[in-house]
C-alpha cells in the first residue's frame, strides 16, 4: 500500500472537486452561461477520473471558459425567459435533444442533481490518516444539510432542492421518471409536494427510459413542455401585475 500516493489522489480529488463545484456556482448568472446539457458531458472526468491531473486541468479549463461567458453575459439562447431545475431522475440519453425543444421556448435548464458536483466541507484539521479522512468527507457530505432541513421539516433532498430554486432563482422545475433506474426517481412525487409547501412552482414529470427510445414518446413530452411552459409565462404575468 503507497499510503504517500493515497494522500496525493485525495488531495487532488478535493481540489478537482472544488474547482467544478466553484465552476456550478458561474450558472447562478443571468444569463446562464452554461446549460444542462453541458454538464451531462462535463461531469464525466469528475465521477471517472477523480483523483488525476487531468480531471483537474479540464475543471480548471471548463471554469475559466464558463466565467468568461458569465462575464461577458453570454447566454445559451438570444433570450433566456424561462429558467428551469433538472430536478430528479438521470438525463434521456437517447433524447438529449429534448433541451432544445426547451430552448426553443427560451427555456434554460441552468442548474440539475443529476451528477452534482459536491459541496466543499470542512474536515476536523487533527484528522491526518487518510481513511479517516475519507469517511469524514463522506459523513460531511451526506449530512450538509441536515441542520437546514430540520428547521424547514423536510428531507435534505427536498431542502437541496429549494435552495436551487432560491439560488438559481429557477421558474419551473422537470424530473425524469425512469424505468430503468428507480434508484433515482423513488420520491419524486414526495419532493415535488414537500417543495410545493415551501414555494409554488410549476413541475413537470417526462416518463422515459434511460437509454432505450421505445419507453419515450416525443409528441407526449412537447405536449406537456408546452403545458410547462404556458404556465411558466403565466406565473410571470401574475408576478408582473403584483
Amino acid at each position: 500500500m503507497d499510503w504517500a500516493r493515497l494522500e496525493e489522489t485525495i488531495a487532488i480529488g478535493e481540489e478537482t472537486m472544488r474547482m467544478a463545484w466553484e465552476c456550478y456556482q458561474l450558472r447562478r448568472a443571468i444569463p446562464c452561461p452554461m446549460p444542462s446539457q453541458d454538464h451531462f458531458s462535463a461531469f464525466v472526468p469528475k465521477h471517472f477520473r477523480l483523483g488525476t491531473r487531468e480531471a483537474l486541468d479540464f475543471y480548471k479549463e471548463l471554469y475559466a471558459e464558463v466565467k468568461h461567458r458569465a462575464d461577458n453575459k453570454m447566454s445559451t439562447v438570444p433570450e433566456e425567459k424561462y429558467r428551469m431545475l433538472w430536478g430528479g431522475g438521470l438525463p434521456p440519453w437517447h433524447t438529449l435533444g429534448i433541451f432544445n425543444y426547451f430552448e426553443s421556448k427560451g427555456a434554460v435548464f441552468v442548474i440539475e442533481t443529476a451528477y452534482r458536483p459536491w459541496e466543499p466541507v470542512e474536515i476536523p484539521k487533527a484528522v491526518t490518516d487518510p481513511l479517516e479522512f475519507l469517511a469524514w468527507r463522506y459523513f460531511k457530505r451526506i449530512t450538509y444539510r441536515y441542520e437546514k432541513a430540520r428547521k424547514n421539516g423536510v428531507d435534505p433532498s427536498v431542502q437541496l432542492l429549494l435552495d436551487y430554486i432560491d439560488d438559481y432563482h429557477i421558474d419551473g422545475m422537470m424530473m425524469h421518471q425512469t424505468a430503468t433506474c428507480r434508484a433515482s426517481t423513488i420520491g419524486q412525487i414526495h419532493h415535488k409536494n414537500m417543495v410545493q409547501e415551501h414555494v409554488k412552482i410549476p413541475t413537470m414529470f417526462m416518463e422515459s427510459d434511460i437509454v432505450d427510445v421505445r419507453a419515450y414518446s416525443e409528441a407526449d413530452t412537447k405536449m406537456r413542455v408546452d403545458a410547462l411552459v404556458e404556465t411558466m409565462e403565466s406565473n410571470k404575468r401574475a408576478k408582473s401585475y403584483a
